[in-house]
């Protein structure tokens, strides 16, 4: 197995099971960021409808929030359109406004870290009686959420993590030839040269996304 195929897959098994695990979005795109504990890139699930009849759903389509301009058009070329950068704005406004005035259906909080901010955030732009899966992992174990306004709109807060039975939908989309891991690659380096690696990451002034570490190759 090649490391682009390796990465994808331990990297794609924690986005895709928040959706695998709930039946009513199955069917929905996966927009696959692995963000630093600052930045925000949040899926949020929007489901369609046939035309004049919204009882029938035809599927689901991802919205991606970043702090980084760069990310989101790599959503773009991935097949994910739809993004906004998290600095614009009011986000609570700008989801009901992209939503006619209904919030998200699904909101995936995939950032974690040092800060608590995006998983209130992912409340406020959920429709009443949507749902919020937390993904991100937080350090200090621990996060305010407003209660009485999750308890108000009904809204479903759950958690997810990765494991091996994601593994198999990763795979599965890889044989078909429907993503290409190369094209979440952006970096090589030799093992020896790891530190460079990470402050790389942490420069966010040069285009980053996935790096992938070469133990067998040489400095």
């Amino acid at each position: 197995m090649t490391d682009p195929i390796q990465m994808l897959i331990d990297a794609g098994a924690i986005p895709v099971e928040p959706f695998d695990e709930h039946s009513r979005y199955r069917d929905a795109g996966i927009g696959l960021f692995q963000p630093g504990p600052d930045e925000p890139p949040i899926a949020y699930v929007r489901r369609r409808f046939i035309p004049q009849r919204r009882d029938i759903p035809i599927g689901a389509e991802v919205t991606i929030l970043d702090l980084l301009d760069y990310r989101l058009q790599m959503a773009a070329r991935l097949g994910i359109p739809h993004g906004k950068n998290a600095r614009e704005g009011n986000l609570r406004e700008w989801a009901l406004s992209v939503t006619d005035g209904h919030g998200f259906d699904k909101v995936v909080e995939c950032v974690g870290g040092l800060q608590e901010r995006t998983v209130s955030d992912a409340i406020s732009m959920v429709k009443r009686g949507g749902q919020v899966t937390v993904v991100g992992t937080f350090p200090e174990n621990r996060a305010t959420i407003p209660i009485a306004y999750i308890k108000d709109r009904e809204i479903d807060l759950n958690f997810s993590r990765g494991n091996f039975k994601a593994f198999a939908p990763c795979l599965e989309l890889i044989a078909s030839r429907k993503v290409d891991p190369d094209l979440y690659i952006s970096h090589r380096f030799p093992l020896q040269k790891a530190e460079d690696a990470l402050r790389l990451l942490e420069a966010r002034d040069v285009e980053a996304h996935k790096i992938v570490l070469h133990p067998q190759v040489a400095a």
